[in-house]
């Protein structure tokens, strides 16, 4: 008898909150109090898992430690191209992004994939300053941002009265951001043309 092909689950478990007493002598600090209820947690698990709930998604998700601005991803079941713009971890649904078609949505980490595919790279730094901003930047914009003699792929974070957060764009590792404020804002450009245009002028 042939056996199925296995296939990978990515299961996202909410464990409803564990209430344990510990005892410890006074003048113990929080921190050693904190590590024996963590013990005391663990063989309450062993012995009775909580009530859960749960998310079962196919395949590989993205982890919300792994994720980052900037980073290139895919809606798992959509296929959507996008672009992380923001990660706010306490939030519900903690992950910002701007699909290729300028459209802003939040997500929880196991809906999402990262993507190694160069043309998802391509077409998101494609999505450019959409016209209806005019020469105004907003989140979710991308370009291309000429600092010193580096021409560096960028998505526009979140945005200030004080500054822009201008995070470099890229299929592999944590990227780097900027803090510009808006003179600096005019050496980022949509397109890549106008951006070598400018670093060889």
């Amino acid at each position: 008898m042939t056996k199925s092909k296995l296939q990978d689950f990515t299961v996202q478990l909410t464990l409803k909150p564990i209430q344990v007493l510990v005892q410890a002598e006074e003048g113990t600090s929080d921190q050693e109090i904190v590590t024996l209820a963590k013990q005391k947690a663990l063989q309450v698990l062993s012995e009775k898992f909580p009530s859960i709930t749960y998310i079962i998604t196919k395949g590989e998700s993205l982890t919300l430690q792994d994720a980052y601005p900037g980073q290139v991803i895919r809606e798992k079941d959509a296929q959507k191209v996008g672009v992380i713009t923001e990660v706010k971890p306490r939030s519900k649904f903690p992950i910002e992004v701007t699909h290729v078609d300028g459209k802003q949505m939040k997500y929880i980490p196991s809906t999402l994939e990262k993507s190694n595919n160069e043309k998802d790279f391509e077409s998101v730094m494609n999505i450019g300053r959409p016209s209806y901003y005019g020469d105004s930047w907003a989140e979710g914009c991308t370009g291309w941002f000429v600092n010193g003699k580096e021409l560096i792929p960028v998505v526009i974070g979140k945005v200030t009265t004080a500054y822009y957060y201008v995070h470099t764009v890229g299929l592999e590792g944590k990227n780097s951001h900027y803090k510009l404020k808006t003179p600096h804002m005019a050496r980022v450009f949509p397109n890549k043309e106008d951006a070598l245009k400018f670093l060889k002028n």
